[in-house]
């Protein structure tokens, strides 16, 4: 298939590791954390933090309404980072792992890459709704403009291009 025309994450790979409840900045929040590692080419293109909420996990809605089943479930799903399977012992720890896909890693990134094409944070802050005063506005961005640098010097720019086009049709 030909990369210019056919799939655009031809040629990406990925890998992901979940990250304990210690190894995370705020273990109270309720979302499944990740270390992952982009490659294009067989190449480490960008290593990052990624999360998801709690509504990646296989079965969550099901057990929305058994409260007491619903905590043990996300309990052993945001210390593990896995499935839980019930057992008539409990939950059993050799569940399958809850991973995030190449298509959602990519689109988060590429969507947060387009800090690049504004021209300074205030700029940005307007059209994301930030408060431009926000030191926490402002960090975001900076960590999206990183990336969207980092991005642009390890695939460059026509690709970059045409995965924010992809990104922004998901």
């Amino acid at each position: 298939m030909n990369e210019e025309k056919g799939n655009p994450l031809e040629g990406f790979g990925m890998t992901a590791r979940y990250l304990t409840k210690t190894e995370v900045r705020d273990p109270w929040k309720e979302r499944l954390e990740y270390r992952v590692t982009l490659t294009y080419r067989g190449r480490v293109i960008l290593e990052t933090p990624f999360s998801m909420g709690i509504a990646h996990i296989p079965g969550y809605e099901r057990r929305q309404r058994r409260v007491i089943e619903n905590q043990e479930f996300l309990i052993h799903a945001l210390e593990t980072g896995t499935v839980p399977k019930y057992s008539p012992a409990g939950y059993m720890r050799n569940s399958e792992p809850i991973l995030p896909t190449l298509e959602s890693v990519v689109s988060c990134l590429v969507l947060d890459s387009s800090a690049i094409d504004y021209a300074d944070y205030e700029e940005w802050a307007q059209e994301f709704g930030y408060d431009p005063d926000s030191r926490e506005g402002e960090r975001i961005y900076r960590a999206c403009l990183e990336t969207g640098l980092r991005l642009r010097s390890r695939i460059g720019e026509s690709r970059l291009r045409k995965l924010q086009e992809w990104a922004a049709n998901q």
